[in-house]
C-alpha cells in the first residue's frame, strides 16, 4: 500500500500519541496544522521556516534569514559575525566603561589611523584619531565648559575665542571670582574703592579641587578705572596668599579712566598653596 489515507490518526491507548518509527516527511506544500503544539524531543530539520512560537531550547546554527516580531531576550552571550550591525534606536545606553573601537588581533598605526567618530547632519562632525598628528582630531569648533586640560599640548587652526564674564557693576561689590564662568572677568561701572577679589571655580567647589600640583592658570580681572579703586590684594578659595607683583611692588592707586588690566598668574606648588604673580596694566596715564 503506498496511499493512507485517513482523517484522524491516535495512538492504541488512549492519550498516547503515535510513534512514527522511520520518520514523517511532509510533502512540499502541505504542512501540519492544528490547534495544539508540536513537541520535538529530538532533533528538527526546518528547511521552509518556522512561523509561530517556538519555546524551549534552540541548541545549533540557525540559518538563513530570521525576523524577530517582537521583543528577543537573550540570557548569554551575543556573537555577530556579519559585516555590519544596524542599531535603531534614539538612544543607546551602554554599561561598560570604555568602547573599542577599530578592534583587530594585530593592531598598527594604520589600522588606529583615522578611527573615531561620525555625527550626521547637514555637515557630517568627526572625531578622529590621526596617527600622523597623534592625537584626535574634530571637524568643527570645540566648546570647553570649565577647565581643559591639555597634558601632550594643543594645536589650534583657525580663531581661539574664548568667553568674558561682564558684570554690570563693580569689583568690589562682586568679590567672588567664579572661575567656572571663564577666566577674564569685566567689571563695567567705575570703581570708587579698594578691594580684594577671591577666586574660586564657584561656590561650591574650590579651585583648589581643580587643580592638580604644577599646574597653573591665568586669570585677568577687568576694572573700569578710578584712581581710588585698586586691587593690591588676593586671596583663593577664601585663603589669603603671598603675591609676588612685577616691578616688586603692589598697586597703590588705581587709573585715571579707560580700564586697568590685573593679570595673575597662579601656580599649585602644594595641597591648597599657590604662588601668584601679579600684574596691573593701567590704559591711562
Amino acid at each position: 500500500m503506498s496511499t493512507l489515507k485517513i482523517s484522524s490518526l491516535a495512538g492504541r491507548i488512549a492519550g498516547d500519541a503515535p510513534t512514527f518509527t522511520d520518520g514523517l516527511i511532509v510533502p512540499s506544500g502541505r504542512s501540519i496544522d492544528g490547534a495544539g503544539g508540536l513537541v520535538l524531543s529530538g532533533i528538527a530539520t526546518l528547511s521552509g521556516g518556522v512561523v509561530g512560537n517556538v519555546s524551549g531550547n534552540l541548541t545549533g546554527n540557525i540559518t538563513g534569514n530570521t525576523t524577530i516580531g517582537g521583543n528577543a531576550t537573550i540570557q548569554g552571550d551575543l556573537t555577530v559575525s556579519g559585516s555590519q550591525t544596524i542599531i535603531n534606536s534614539t538612544e543607546l545606553n551602554i554599561q561598560d566603561k570604555t568602547v573599542g573601537i577599530a578592534s583587530t588581533s594585530t593592531p598598527t598605526s594604520a589600522t588606529q589611523n583615522n578611527s573615531g567618530i561620525e555625527i550626521y547632519g547637514p555637515s557630517n562632525v568627526t572625531l578622529l584619531y590621526n596617527d600622523q598628528q597623534g592625537g584626535v582630531g574634530i571637524n568643527t569648533g570645540l566648546t570647553i565648559t570649565g577647565f581643559g586640560t591639555f597634558s601632550q599640548g594643543a594645536d589650534f587652526n583657525g580663531n581661539l575665542k574664548e568667553s568674558v564674564k561682564v558684570t554690570a557693576g563693580k569689583l568690589s561689590d562682586n568679590l567672588n571670582i567664579n572661575l567656572e564662568d571663564g577666566m577674564i572677568h569685566y567689571f563695567t561701572s567705575a570703581e570708587t574703592t579698594t578691594s580684594t577679589p577671591n577666586l574660586r571655580y564657584n561656590a561650591t567647589t574650590s579651585l583648589n579641587s581643580k587643580m592638580n600640583i604644577g599646574e597653573a592658570i591665568s586669570v585677568n580681572i577687568i576694572t573700569t578705572a578710578s584712581t581710588a579703586g585698586y586691587s593690591a590684594e588676593l586671596t583663593i578659595d577664601g585663603g589669603a596668599v603671598t603675591e609676588n607683583w612685577t616691578g616688586g611692588n603692589a598697586p597703590s592707586v588705581g587709573g585715571g579712566s579707560g580700564v586697568d588690566l590685573y593679570a595673575y598668574t597662579i601656580i599649585k606648588t602644594a595641597d591648597a598653596t599657590f604662588t601668584v604673580i601679579g600684574n596691573l596694566v593701567k590704559t591711562s596715564s
